[in-house]
């Protein structure tokens, strides 16, 4: 992502607006392929070699700096450096120190080329080639392993994005309004969303749209900068719908909240085909205690939306089905310690009609450490729906409270 020196947009009356780039501009075209042919040819080259051979096209553009600095800057979060501690080196380096040292204890050199001539011959190297080794690990000795590349029109686009993301870090809430679209779609969607740890109220409105609201890490005191990372690091996700609008208020320091409207004739791209969450290891774990010890219930991630009170919906971690003739299913939804606002939320919801105690849409679990806050501790505690069908884990939920709840379950359709 771009950092702040490198952001431009565009402050009118109580809107902002990112001041984005023509992709179709020949003169940023080939900018953007003569940076591209640079990192390209970087396998094997050092983090300063490369740096070196990069300002020297950023500069030499016709661009603006700030713009070439920023497409350079995206290139580099595309390379992969060698990074990794290497012991042996270490311990070479402090024997050659130990030795250096005590060879200047105990004589005397008239020059200092004589005295990198003696420490060569007793290493059996050029001086120049212990010079090199010796810090070979620091960071702008790193060399190149990997580059990811792409088209110079799909960094382009990358960079209106990267616009958009850095003023996302600084929203109460991000609302996206889409057409709505089949199941597909939609559970690509929301995996991503789910897969940055986010958290969304759903709506469907009039005409066919479907509102989802994410709240924004200006929302919270506590972890603002990985809920913003996560909410920035989502938002691509939202241009794989043919339609969409988007909505934001951005807080920029020592100013007035500024609203951030965007939709799909702005002409924002994806700049990946990428489209498939990766499911977290610790995910996989859980599904696979799971099979391991339910014996009546099969574990998948959700696929659909679940009604809730007040012609609301949800869209669940993870669906529950039994064996039964009957097939009956029950969703979950997890709240980690940065969801406090959408927990109240949903808690209010789910106990505007005291129907939903006795035959629940979804089960709550509840990351322990929002329990740090008292007064949403108290509010667990008094809530009738929590209390039957909810509970407490710790960074990922177990079995065994989950099993017991969906015996629960099973007691009431008997």
């Amino acid at each position: 992502m771009l950092t702040k020196d490198l952001v431009r947009f565009s402050l009118k009356g109580k809107a902002v607006q990112p001041d984005f780039i023509d992709p179709a501009n020949e003169a940023l075209r080939h900018l953007a392929e003569n940076l591209l042919e640079v990192f390209r040819q970087s396998v094997g080259k050092s983090r300063s070699q490369l740096e070196e051979e990069s300002k020297l096209i950023a500069d030499g553009g016709q661009a603006s700096g700030i713009l070439a600095r920023g497409l350079e800057k995206l290139l580099f979060d595309r390379v992969d450096f060698e990074t990794g501690t290497d012991e042996d080196l270490m311990a070479w380096r402090h024997r050659v120190f130990l030795q250096t040292s005590a060879r200047l204890s105990q004589a005397c050199y008239p020059t200092v080329d004589a005295f990198r001539k003696a420490v060569a011959e007793e290493q059996e190297a050029s001086a120049d080639e212990i010079s090199t080794r010796l810090y070979s690990d620091l960071p702008e000795n790193q060399p190149v392993v990997r580059f990811r590349s792409f088209s110079a029109e799909r960094l382009l686009h990358r960079y209106n994005v990267a616009l958009v993301q850095w003023l996302l870090l600084h929203t109460h809430a991000l609302t996206v309004v889409v057409p709505y679209q089949d199941t597909k779609a939609w559970r690509q969607f929301f995996r991503h969303l789910r897969f940055h740890q986010l958290l969304a109220n759903i709506k469907k409105k009039r005409g066919g749209l479907i509102e989802v609201t994410v709240d924004g890490p200006m929302s919270l005191f506590q972890q603002t900068k990985k809920y913003g990372l996560s909410l920035a690091s989502f938002f691509p996700a939202v241009l794989h719908f043919p339609e969409w609008t988007m909505r934001a208020e951005v807080h920029l320091r020592q100013r007035k909240p500024k609203s951030l409207t965007l939709d799909h004739h702005m002409g924002l791209r994806p700049y990946s085909n990428h489209f498939s969450a990766h499911i977290p290891e610790e995910v996989r774990l859980f599904q696979s205690l799971f099979d391991e010890q339910s014996s009546g219930w099969t574990l998948a991630p959700a696929e659909d939306f679940v009604a809730l009170p007040g012609d609301a919906y949800g869209f669940p971690d993870f669906t529950f089905t039994h064996a039964s003739a009957s097939e009956k299913t029950l969703a979950l939804e997890l709240f980690h310690g940065w969801h406090e606002g959408p927990l109240r939320h949903r808690l209010q919801q789910l106990e505007s009609d005291s129907s939903y105690v006795e035959s629940p849409p979804l089960l709550l679990g509840v990351d322990r450490k929002l329990t740090k806050d008292e007064a949403l501790k108290a509010a667990l505690e008094a809530s009738p729906y929590f209390q039957r069908w909810g509970f407490l884990f710790r960074d990922m939920p177990s079995p065994k409270p989950l099993l017991k709840l969906l015996n629960a379950v099973e007691e009431i359709d008997r």
